[in-house]
């Protein structure tokens, strides 16, 4: 077994005998892995290392066969873009399945993640349409994705830094807006690292840094595979066919996946173990470094984000983060009774959920924010919204009893 190998197995080891134990199934026992609605996503990994039982072959080559799928839908996408002149990122999947995995077959890849500028995503959105990709959001039509010298007629309240620039309407849009093609195949074209509004009232991103320290995409990837065991049995890129691309810096690829879990409460047990890998083999990559990790946690005031993902992923997978960095990152008690009343790492391995977080993780996402008083400011927001909001979000209704009904009707389905 290669290092990288036993950097995959160990988690996933760890991760299977606790919920081997939540069932008081036999962890040495693995064919029930694959049918398991909480950790099915290791049977592959299992299959791969000659763990785990056949029926999980068949996962592992659906998930090789749609990461080849999805890089050549990405391949056209980026070198469409670099003609147009639009600078683009390409975000987790993408890229993490390559960097950070054995095999692509070993991370599923639900869709693709491309990152551009504020003032870039009308002329972006244009060139899907011509190739063939349809808005499939509400907000993703090509006449509502604004020019960035288009301000709403409301800039609203709460602006921040990195967000396209004050007063030209980027604080009510949404940070990802998504199409898909005629195969089913889905983009979420970002351009922002918090796609939710709200949200971005609680975490300030960087976006010009991020910008100024993304690397070519070559640079943080060795190519991509398809393999099993010693054979390969798929396909072999010598370099990456997205050679017109970005990829994040090794930091903000760290706080960015840190950030990306935090905006679903901390809910994908697949996304921790992107958290785990990166970790077990951050050391050498170039820029890395946990101190210039803990100051961009800072910047962005996504202190309680970042702490409590890692600590999940240490506590779940046996992640090595070193104690002085949880200590770095610690947000204070009264942020971690917050979390620890509504999500615990052992909830995320029971089925049905048993804990208030898992059913409602809305609640974990706002008990994330560093600070009480964003907390009472979101609450604010979210209950009188600015006009500009509501313009935005509703059209032509504006009215206060419009959104109250609405967001009534998203805490009745449980979000």
């Amino acid at each position: 077994m290669t290092s990288q190998h036993a950097d995959l197995y160990t988690p996933i080891e760890k991760l299977v005998a606790r919920r081997a134990a939540v069932l008081g199934k036999d962890a040495a026992e693995r064919g029930w892995v694959a049918d398991d609605p909480v950790i099915a996503f290791a049977a592959p990994v299992l299959w791969y290392l000659g763990q785990g039982a056949k029926t999980a072959e068949a996962p592992y080559w659906n998930n090789a066969g749609r990461f080849v799928l999805l890089q050549s839908r990405l391949e056209r996408i980026v070198a469409a873009f670099e003609r147009a002149g639009i600078p683009s990122i390409v975000l987790k999947g993408a890229v993490v399945a390559e960097r950070l995995f054995p095999s692509a077959g070993l991370r599923p890849m639900a869709d693709l993640d491309l990152l551009v500028r504020y003032a870039d995503m009308a002329r972006a959105a244009h060139e899907l349409g011509g190739m063939g990709w349809e808005a499939r959001s509400p907000f993703a039509e090509r006449s509502k994705i604004p020019e960035a010298r288009r301000p709403l007629k409301r800039s609203g309240r709460g602006e921040r830094r990195g967000e396209g620039g004050r007063g030209d309407g980027s604080v009510w849009q949404a940070g990802e807006q998504e199409f898909q093609n005629g195969e089913g195949c889905v983009v979420d074209l970002h351009w922002h690292l918090v796609p939710a509004v709200w949200l971005r009232r609680i975490y300030r991103v960087n976006m010009p840094a991020v910008w100024r320290d993304a690397v070519p995409l070559l640079d943080s990837r060795d190519g991509c595979h398809v393999e099993q065991g010693e054979t390969s049995r798929g396909a072999r890129c010598d370099q990456s066919p997205c050679s017109d691309a970005f990829a994040l810096s090794a930091v903000h690829t760290l706080a960015h996946l840190c950030i990306h879990l935090a905006q679903h409460g901390i809910q994908p047990l697949r996304g921790l173990l992107d958290i785990d890998q990166f970790v077990r083999q951050c050391d050498g990559e170039p820029g890395w470094s946990w101190d210039r990790f803990i100051a961009c946690v800072g910047d962005w005031q996504m202190r309680s984000a970042a702490f409590h993902v890692l600590r999940f992923s240490r506590d779940l997978y046996g992640t090595p983060i070193p104690a002085s960095v949880l200590r770095a990152l610690d947000p204070g008690m009264g942020a971690r009774l917050r979390l620890a009343a509504l999500l615990r790492p052992q909830d995320l391995l029971h089925f049905p959920p048993r804990s208030l977080g898992v059913r409602h993780p809305t609640l974990v996402k706002v008990a994330l924010a560093d600070r009480v008083g964003d907390v009472a400011k979101l609450v604010f927001d979210v209950i009188v919204p600015d006009v500009g909001w509501r313009e935005h979000r509703y059209g032509v209704n504006v009215s206060l009893w419009h959104h109250w009904r609405h967001a009534w009707q998203v805490v009745a389905r449980g979000d």
